[in-house]
């Protein structure tokens, strides 16, 4: 069976235990949407991985704060292994991407990603809207589990 086979199988399978269509569009895109993030698996024709992208927010006017931030991110600060952030030259949105290997994958393990990923999607946004550290109110205390050293 080749790539492009196992991969639309996989979707197709996916796609049946969740009730929904997982059909590729024509550029080999299926998108699915999963508490309010929407993420693309991208099936690239025989090439070993799919890629999952879900668009985060669209750049505001402080453009090289943002992407600094992004970029920081990318370090060590994302909630998903392995995955990065981008930015989509077209919709000015910084974008999660992410990638797994499609060989041996199953559904079970497909929709694990794609949890993952909103998951995932879900903190980075949530950490844009929370307040900046400088703004916290309530500083730590002391307690009882504290060792001062």
């Amino acid at each position: 069976m080749g790539l492009g086979q196992h991969t639309d199988r996989l979707l197709a399978e996916l796609g049946d235990l969740a009730g929904i269509d997982l059909t590729p569009d024509a550029d080999g895109v299926a998108t699915v949407l999963l508490d309010g993030v929407r993420i693309s698996i991208e099936c690239p024709e025989e090439s070993p991985f799919l890629y999952l992208h879900a668009a985060l927010w669209r750049l505001g006017p402080d453009r090289a704060r943002e992407i600094e931030e992004a970029m920081r991110a990318n370090l060590f600060g994302l909630p998903l292994s392995g995955a990065w952030l981008a930015l989509d030259g077209a919709s000015d949105e910084v974008v999660l991407c992410s990638a797994a290997r499609s060989a041996g994958l199953a559904p079970d393990d497909l929709a694990a990603l794609i949890e993952a990923m909103a998951g995932a999607a879900r903190d980075l946004q949530a950490r844009r809207t929370a307040p900046a550290a400088e703004e916290a109110t309530a500083p730590v205390a002391d307690g009882p589990n504290w060792i001062r050293i």
